[in-house]
């Protein structure tokens, strides 16, 4: 457990990392940063030494191993609908964040570049995490869409779908709600009152003949 990078051991290490990770279940994803977290103490160990590219390499990995975890536990949160996992990484990223940026001035220079990825990385991961609390909130469920290197990516809530109006029977009735337009009597002009002396059409017009029923 104690081997370094580049130590005779350190292989069998990895290895026994990888056995661990094939059974770890549910904490797949905390088992991932764990490994993380150990690469960074590697790391720690590695700076006093003159072999800059043990250091790139454990860079590498420790990226890796931190996008993975990300992954699965944004992925386990989206799924079961649960702020926790979002929580856990959070707090694990911030940690992890504040010890390399404290170990950043003893960096070699020639690994600047991929420890300043390295926290770039793990500001992402805070970031997303941020959104991704929200995103859970939403009155619909979790608004995501799609994925990427972090997981699941976070979406603006979608808007709550007013239903259609629905009859006595059950069925939607087309056009409700409209006000039915008004008929006009034939031969009328639209908003001119109708003059009762005026011959209606089809009625013979006899002298002192009253329109209306017959007696």
């Amino acid at each position: 457990e104690g081997a370094r990078p580049g130590d005779l051991l350190y292989d069998l290490k990895r290895g026994t990392e990888q056995t661990q990770l094939a059974v770890a279940g549910d904490a797949r994803g905390q088992t991932l940063l764990d490994f993380a977290s150990t690469r960074l103490d590697e790391i720690e160990e590695l700076v006093g030494g003159s072999d800059t590219a043990l250091v790139l390499e454990t860079l590498r990995t420790m990226d890796q191993q931190t996008a993975e975890g990300a992954v699965w536990l944004t992925d386990h949160a989206v799924g079961t609908v649960s702020a926790q996992p979002l929580g856990d990484l959070a707090a694990w990223a911030a940690g992890q964040s504040g010890e390399l940026a404290a170990l950043q001035p003893r960096i070699p220079e020639e690994a600047t570049a991929a420890v300043g990825q390295s926290l770039a990385l793990l500001t992402e991961i805070g970031a997303r995490t941020d959104a991704l609390d929200t995103a859970l909130a939403c009155p619909g469920g979790p608004a995501v869409a799609g994925n990427d290197r972090l997981g699941p990516v976070p979406a603006p809530c979608r808007a709550p779908q007013s239903a259609p109006p629905v009859t006595s029977g059950g069925t939607t009735q087309p056009g409700a709600g409209t006000v039915p337009e008004a008929t006009t009597p034939e031969g009328s002009v639209p908003g001119q009152a109708t003059d009762p002396s005026a011959p209606v059409p089809g009625v013979p017009n006899v002298p002192g003949a009253s329109v209306g029923p017959s007696t």
